[in-house]
């Protein structure tokens, strides 16, 4: 809709205050060949009424220093927290401190990128009536999620899809939040890993939850970054974590016994192929009790409705203990 003098009527709005204003929280850790794309993925939104809080997790390249010529550039946008290392979570607890003057919130890995330019206008445009707008996600080329069209869903079938993965997952990437929310409920937990418990806590205050079927968002397998690097002790706390979660969800929704034994035990076997890549894993304490533990569980991994073709083969190599080989062969080529 256009106005006297050829301005759209939403450039005026935003002039006026009247546009809802976005923050978009970036944790930073070593990102200096992917920070920048991933800045200007979100500077070439078609909605330009955002701020982006890049905070710098004790990078020891030049991720800071890039991060403060976007500071230089656009000192109404992007604001920088430069901080020692304190891991993923507190990153963007951090961030979401410094967007106290926003209605919506999205979070972006920084060695990730938004690949619609138009998605944050789609997650404004689509969250008026909801508390929360997903969108699908790509890696490798292909879509995550399986969005045919618009889709919305109440608080139940929310948690269900952190578990099964349908539409969307437990990371709080990929989706839009009413700002008010994150800043009642995120936690920054002891795991890196737990993304799927604050997004669990959005969850569980939506009355609404929209899912659009357009790709908005990137995601990079990077080796180097915080959330794929090698496993390590700590991370048997996260299997540890997703147990207790599913107990919870289960109390509360009987009917998702399927959902929560397909989910905690596609954590046990993201932990155990970890440690399976490389060989120092293997002599971590945790790799015995853990391979023990994915031993009783072959009917699920084999029955479980959720789990695909890719999934039991890489439980069945494991088992059978050829994975090692495999994997050396498969990175050789």
């Amino acid at each position: 809709m256009y106005i006297t003098g050829g301005m759209e009527l939403k450039n005026i709005k935003e002039i006026i205050g009247l546009i809802p204003k976005v923050g978009i929280v970036i944790p930073a850790y070593n990102v200096e060949n992917y920070i920048g794309e991933c800045i200007e993925s979100i500077l070439g939104q078609t909605y330009k009424n955002i701020v982006i809080v890049i905070v710098n997790d004790g990078s020891s390249d030049h991720t800071w220093e890039i991060i403060q010529k976007y500071m230089t550039n656009y000192p109404f946008i992007v604001k920088g927290i430069n901080s020692d290392n304190k891991g993923v979570m507190q990153s963007r607890l951090d961030g979401i401190n410094q967007l106290e003057e926003c209605e919506y919130i999205l979070f972006v890995d920084a060695d990730d990128y938004l690949m619609d330019n138009a998605i944050i206008e789609k997650c404004v445009d689509n969250i008026q009536d909801s508390d929360m707008v997903c969108f699908n996600v790509e890696q490798d080329g292909k879509p995550l999620f399986k969005q045919n069209g618009i889709l919305n869903m109440n608080r139940k079938e929310g948690i269900r899809n952190i578990l099964n993965h349908i539409y969307f997952d437990g990371n709080v990437t990929g989706a839009c939040y009413k700002y008010g929310y994150v800043k009642k409920f995120f936690r920054a937990m002891e795991c890196n890993n737990d993304d799927y418990i604050n997004k669990a806590s959005f969850v569980n205050v939506c009355n609404r939850i929209t899912v659009i079927p357009d790709i908005g968002y990137y995601y990079r397998v990077n080796n180097e970054s915080q959330t794929h690097r090698r496993i390590k002790e700590s991370d048997y706390m996260y299997y540890h974590h997703v147990c207790e979660f599913c107990k919870k969800v289960q109390q509360q929704y009987p009917e998702f016994k399927t959902e929560t034994e397909y989910f905690k035990n596609w954590v046990l076997l993201w932990l155990v192929t970890g440690m399976h890549k490389n060989i120092e894993s293997r002599q971590l304490s945790i790799y015995k009790p853990a391979m023990q533990e994915i031993s009783k569980h072959t009917r699920i991994y084999l029955s479980n409705k959720y789990f695909n073709i890719k999934d039991r083969v890489t439980y069945l190599c494991i088992r059978l203990n050829i994975f090692n080989s495999l994997y050396r062969i498969y990175h050789k080529l």
